[in-house]
């Protein structure tokens, strides 16, 4: 797309604002940044920290003086690029007003976007220890580095695969709680694997001949032991104060959630965990046709809060036995919170193109992965992707099935240096084994 077609879009704009200019200036330079990126490199010019513009020009300003540049490829896009960034240091400054919300914009593309705070909690934080820039730089390019406070989320989703919800509605109490932890900087998740090999009826198929085209995961009989062991979490986690505690994916039979419930519903005061997801085991809904994967998210006192359905499924392949006969869903949705945008994914989702072409571009920054895999090694390059293009922090929970062995590891990664993994080890690990039960991320 040409440079004059984005200036005649902002010379159209009656009246130009803040938002719709800063749209238009993002919608244009989003697919373009690798290569505008380049070209600037050639001239011996970094805009990674691009200067102020002078203090007091007016939108219209602007727009004439990118009008003067039109024939100047290199100085046109020095400027425009700086103007993106000092439009998102106006509007973070003005705190998005709230007038804004829900508000659409077209972009330079003809597609409608909404504007969100980025609020990346965790990513502010290392800011604020030690500075981002020389690792970011490593990274690529990025949008984040020019629009570092707010979020151009796009209202379709690409070749319309999923759609995207913002969540904004919490319980006053969760968000107060939540918000202390924001204000006291003491973040903690635990991710907790499980030891307990959780014994399907279904995986005798696997034993007694041919594997079947899928397989079903319920209704464990030994629900006993695996209750034991997630109530021994819940305690753990309540003694640590653990903000978010993850269980892993297909672990949590209908007895089992409804006494996780129960737990945390019991407690008073100043409980912990205050947000718990628990990856289900398979079911059929009421109604349905077939087996859902899905994950849940409970606030402190049991509350549902959302409940994601895997957007996918995994088929006979390398590594899995048998295939997944779910019925899959079609939402993704992302909870603004005090301590970050928040998106529940399991597995899989993480990987699938469609999926991920849709959460780059949206304000998620914080993801929870409940995990049934015998490897997580894509998981972690699709991390690493997520934390240079959006600095954004994942954090899986995995585990894989009794007998098949594994080496794949429950980890996180978050805008630092830092790396954090643990091993998924079966409760009858030989002796001299100290497998840690869990993963804990502090902020």
């Amino acid at each position: 797309m040409s440079r004059t077609k984005l200036v005649e879009a902002l010379e159209r704009l009656a009246p130009p604002t803040p938002a719709a200019c800063l749209v238009l200036l993002w919608s244009y330079y989003h697919p373009e940044l690798p290569a505008v990126e380049n070209d600037l490199e050639k001239a011996g010019i970094s805009l990674r920290r691009p200067g102020r513009l002078s203090p007091g020009r007016s939108l219209a300003d602007c727009t004439a003086e990118l009008r003067s540049l039109v024939g100047q490829d290199v100085e046109f896009d020095q400027f425009a690029l700086a103007w993106l960034k000092g439009l998102d240091r106006a509007l973070h400054h003005n705190l998005l007003p709230k007038r804004l919300e829900g508000t659409v914009f077209e972009g330079i593309d003809g597609k409608r976007y909404l504007l969100c705070p980025r609020n990346n909690f965790i990513a502010e934080t290392f800011e604020e220890r030690a500075p981002l820039s020389t690792w970011a730089a490593n990274q690529g390019p990025s949008m984040a580095e020019y629009v570092p406070h707010i979020v151009v989320q796009p209202v379709e989703t690409p070749g319309g695969a999923f759609n995207v919800t913002l969540l904004t509605d919490w319980c006053p109490r969760h968000v107060s709680r939540l918000l202390k932890v924001r204000e006291r900087g003491r973040l903690r998740i635990m991710m907790w694997p499980l030891a307990t090999d959780i014994e399907y009826p279904a995986l005798d198929q696997l034993r007694d001949g041919p594997p079947p085209a899928v397989l079903s995961l319920k209704d464990p009989r030994n629900e006993q032991a695996l209750a034991a062991e997630v109530e021994a979490a819940l305690r753990e986690a309540a003694k640590q104060k653990v903000t978010i505690l993850v269980f892993p994916e297909l672990a949590i039979p209908p007895g089992i959630y409804a006494r996780v419930r129960a737990l945390l519903a019991a407690q008073e005061g100043d409980s912990h965990p205050l947000l718990t997801v628990l990856g289900l085991c398979h079911a059929c809904p009421p109604g349905g046709s077939a087996d859902v994967n899905e994950a849940v998210l409970l606030g402190p006192d049991g509350t549902e809060l959302h409940r994601h359905r895997k957007l996918t499924r995994y088929g006979m392949k390398t590594g899995y036995p048998c295939g997944e006969g779910t019925e899959t869903g079609l939402e993704i949705h992302i909870l603004l919170s005090p301590i970050g945008n928040l998106a529940l994914l399991i597995c899989l989702d993480l990987l699938h193109k469609d999926v991920v072409r849709v959460i780059t571009d949206s304000v998620a920054n914080v993801f929870l992965v409940p995990s049934l895999s015998p490897s997580t090694g894509a998981h972690r390059d699709r991390a690493t992707t997520l934390c240079a293009d959006q600095l954004a922090s994942t954090f899986v929970c995995n585990r894989w099935l009794q007998d098949a062995g594994s080496t794949a590891t429950s980890f996180y990664r978050v805008p630092s240096r830092e790396w954090g993994e643990v091993l998924h080890l079966p409760a009858d690990t030989p002796a001299g084994v100290q497998p840690e039960p869990y993963l804990l991320f502090e902020l």
